[in-house]
Parts: structure tokens; C-alpha cells; sequence
């Protein structure tokens, strides 16, 4: 019997983890764009990581992660 996604599983993670990956002339840019989307959307920014730079082949693109979880009583869905 196949097992569905629920069955057994942890609940949910409550945090929302983005890894962004981009070239490093516009890695740091988008990120602020991302944050500012989910904030305007009821999302709190936890954690902001330093630019991480990426191993070859991808040697010309960074990493930063971004850590959310959603406001308290807010939803950016119009409900």
C-alpha cells in the first residue's frame, strides 16, 4: 500500500528556507527584493546569511540563505 504524503510524516516546518543563488554582481540585490516581497506578503526575516561564493563550475555566483516565518495573525493571501 502506498504511503501519502501525511502518513507518517513530521509535521510542517514552521520556517520558510530560501537558498538564493545568483551571480555575484546581483546575489545581494535580490535578496533584499525577496525579503521585502515576503515581508509586504507577512512574513518576518529571521536569519540573512553573509554572501557565500559558489565552487566551480558556478565560481562567478554566490549563495545567501534566508530564513522567514510568518507573522502572528497575518497572511499577504487577502483573506
Amino acid at each position: 500500500m502506498g504511503r501519502t504524503a501525511n502518513s507518517g510524516s513530521d509535521p510542517p516546518s514552521e520556517p520558510i528556507r530560501i537558498r538564493l543563488m545568483a551571480g555575484r554582481d546581483k546575489c545581494a540585490a535580490v535578496a533584499e527584493q525577496i525579503a521585502a516581497l515576503m515581508r509586504a506578503n507577512g512574513y518576518e526575516l529571521l536569519e540573512k546569511s553573509e554572501p557565500y561564493p559558489c565552487r566551480p563550475p558556478k565560481g562567478n555566483d554566490d549563495r545567501i540563505y534566508l530564513t522567514f516565518i510568518e507573522r502572528a495573525g497575518e497572511t499577504g493571501d487577502g483573506e
